[in-house]
């Protein structure tokens, strides 16, 4: 995946959970024990400087205080997928069941 589309994600679940939670980017990078700036210069890199994306335990502390997490998967599913399960048959993108045999 690109870098681009992958910052563009992180970017749009931050604000996301910021504007749901109404919350400061302070307030929930203390949740989650890290500096503010984990958060600002994501969504804000300083001039002249590359998207900063942040590191998957950063994404994981920031998940784990919020709820939800980026979808970093969009776009790179396959549109269906049969996970075997003892005698069941599972399609992963619509959960639907049924019975094998």
């Amino acid at each position: 995946m690109q870098r681009d589309k992958v910052h563009l994600i992180v970017c749009r679940w931050m604000r996301r959970v910021l504007f749901e939670r109404q919350w400061s980017a302070n307030e929930w990078a203390t949740q989650a024990g890290l500096h503010s700036s984990a958060i600002t210069r994501v969504l804000s890199p300083p001039m002249g400087e590359e998207p900063m994306i942040p590191t998957m335990m950063t994404i994981a502390q920031l998940a784990a205080v919020a709820g939800s997490q980026p979808d970093l998967l969009k776009g790179a599913r396959r549109p269906v997928s049969y996970v075997p399960v003892d005698d069941v048959v599972e399609v992963a993108s619509t959960k639907a069941k049924r019975k094998v045999g």
